[in-house]
């Protein structure tokens, strides 16, 4: 055995006994079982693609209720993130990954840092749920900045951490996805609904929780676009990223009205509305998707339903509307 293999294993060792002193569980220690296992332990190992957002658990802001992921505690408002391949003692793996990429394994609770290739921050991300399914999202189009190397759906973020480092109406970005490291924590995520609308601020609520949200000329409103506070209505339902002040209030930086995004595959289409199925073959929930002359269709403005082919995975990002229909802004297919 060569110096460096006696090495490797000694400190292998070393990890195995010191997290057993300590009473650690190394199924799910991350820094101790990503370090067992060889995965992703090595800061400079990164890996290339897009990301984007997707709701989970308990209904919170624009959110409805939509379960716990594979691990089945993935909540929307943390900072939570689905990826590719999924180890889960006692269940099946899940292996969503495809598109030419040799991506690790990791397990339920495992961390990971995703930075954005635009804003160049980061935000560090713990794996709740598997997804995204890779084999049909292989080239996609970004809404800012542009891929690295592959532009391949490669993670999905909770609405908290994908806002932490980009805009949520932005929808997909490129990224690369590192072991852990340092995260952007300048502002606080909320979530709620609307119950009072002021001249400078909005009050919401959330989970028996009221928290007051100031609005200044720097605030950034959308609403399908920028618009300005008399805009919003009550019963909205807002994601935001804020400054904390005194007594349950914040300063709102960023604020998102009724956002929605998912991804489904199309079943029906007639002049300006798609029909997506969500979720699997068998599923009977559809979503009913209106486009206009603004929405883009892989970053393109205009969508050209002759393009578009029954059975085709699609994303959709926009704003719901009161009957629950969804207005889209963007649209995405594999290329």
């Amino acid at each position: 055995m060569s110096k460096n293999k006696k090495r490797t294993l000694v400190g292998l060792l070393l990890v195995v006994v010191v997290a057993l002193g300590a009473g650690f569980d190394l199924r799910s220690t991350g820094a101790a079982s990503q370090a067992l296992r060889g995965e992703m332990a090595d800061p400079l190992s990164y890996y290339y693609g897009t990301a984007s957002w997707f709701c989970c658990g308990d209904a919170y802001g624009p959110c409805g209720d939509a379960g716990g992921g594979s691990c089945g505690d993935c909540q929307s408002g943390s900072y939570h993130a689905a990826w590719p391949k999924l180890k889960r003692p006692g269940y099946s793996d899940c292996d969503h990954s495809g598109c030419g990429m040799s991506l690790p394994w990791k397990y339920c609770g495992d961390s990971i840092t995703v930075k954005s290739l635009y804003s160049n921050d980061s935000v560090t991300v713990y794996v709740h749920d598997c997804g995204p399914d890779q084999q049909n999202y292989c080239d996609m189009s970004v809404a800012c900045g542009s891929c690295a190397s592959d532009c391949s759906a490669l993670v999905d973020l909770t609405p908290a951490a994908f806002s932490a480092i980009e805009d949520l109406d932005l929808g997909r970005i490129p990224a690369r996805v590192s072991a852990s490291g340092k995260s952007k924590g300048e502002t606080t995520f909320l979530g709620g609904t609307v119950s009072r609308v002021e001249k400078d601020r909005l009050i919401i609520e959330s989970r028996q929780l009221v928290s007051t949200l100031y609005i200044t000329d720097d605030t950034r409103l959308w609403k399908g676009k920028v618009v300005s506070l008399n805009q919003i209505e009550l019963g909205d339902k807002i994601f935001a990223r804020a400054i904390p002040r005194a007594g349950g209030e914040f300063t709102a930086t960023k604020v998102w009205v009724n956002i929605g995004n998912v991804y489904g595959v199309l079943v029906e289409k007639k002049d300006s509305i798609l029909v997506l199925r969500i979720g699997g073959p068998d599923s009977k929930s559809v979503l009913t998707v209106h486009i206009d002359a603004d929405t883009l269709l892989n970053e393109v403005r205009g969508v050209d339903l002759s393009a578009l082919s029954l059975g085709q995975p699609m994303q959709a990002l926009g704003v719901y509307q009161r009957d629950n229909s969804l207005l889209a802004t963007r649209l995405w297919t594999s290329k």
